[in-house]
């Protein structure tokens, strides 16, 4: 079991409000506690569902999911009409939600877009039928399998099921929800989260001081983005997805128990 050092301080989550409880359950899941109290939330983005058209099932010999977020969106517009569709798709997570919502044709996880786009470059399809592809994703991608998998084997769809736009808060409210905490580590899954936490520290002297803290990355890029302006320790995640987040997560906790 993972204890909470409480000299250590808790760990501030920044993705969107279910995102973010969801992933400090995976921590706590995973290294068999520490208690949900060891996080503090934060969400500089929150999400909402975009107006979309999906192609007629009988077009389509697969979906691929990039994320939870587009697993969860498309299934609460689409219910159960492509359930039965082979799933290509990046995160055991996303792959954990599309069992619990009815997808049960999981063909492939990949640990990261680029492990799956590997995977598809190395896919014999047995027709021609094989190839015609959904890619269910959010407004902004780090990789759009669109334009990425090779055209003349596979043809790919889009469809947009939800955009990603900042929460904007006061210095009060800020305030207020960091108020008699001690902050130990800062998480960060994107360049973008980097810059909204940076845009609203600049008016919020309890955000800005938390610079002094760890700062845990999810990838060498997000690091970088960090790195010009953070004074703590940076700490980057062994792989750039979910999973690496939480083994990161989960060894800082347990050398800070440990000390």
């Amino acid at each position: 079991m993972t204890a909470f050092a409480p000299s250590y301080g808790r760990i501030l989550i920044s993705r969107p409000a279910e995102q973010g409880r969801h992933f400090a359950a995976l921590v706590c899941a995973r290294a068999g506690g520490p208690a949900m109290d060891a996080f503090i939330f934060l969400p500089l983005m929150d999400l909402e569902a975009e107006d979309f058209t999906p192609p007629d099932v009988s077009e389509l010999n697969g979906l691929i999911f990039s994320s939870s977020n587009g697993v969860r969106f498309f299934a609460e517009a689409t219910g159960t009409a492509f359930t039965s569709l082979p799933l290509y798709v990046v995160g055991s997570g996303t792959a954990d939600l599309a069992r619990t919502l009815g997808f049960h044709n999981i063909e492939f996880i990949a640990r990261n877009a680029d492990d799956l786009c590997r995977f598809f470059s190395g896919f014999s399809a047995p027709s021609q039928q094989r190839n015609q592809l959904l890619f269910v994703r959010g407004a902004d991608v780090h990789t759009d399998f669109a334009s990425a998998l090779d055209p003349a084997r596979y043809t790919v769809q889009t469809s947009v099921v939800y955009r990603a736009h900042a929460v904007e808060r006061t210095p009060a409210e800020v305030a207020s929800i960091l108020a008699g905490q001690k902050i130990g580590a800062v998480t960060f899954f994107s360049q973008r989260t980097v810059r909204l936490f940076l845009k609203q520290a600049q008016d919020s002297p309890p955000l800005f001081k938390l610079k002094n803290a760890e700062a845990l990355c999810i990838s060498k890029d997000v690091l970088e983005a960090v790195r010009p302006v953070w004074e703590g320790p940076l700490y980057v995640a062994p792989s750039p997805d979910q999973d690496g987040m939480a083994d990161l997560v989960i060894s800082r906790l347990r050398e800070q128990s440990c000390t």
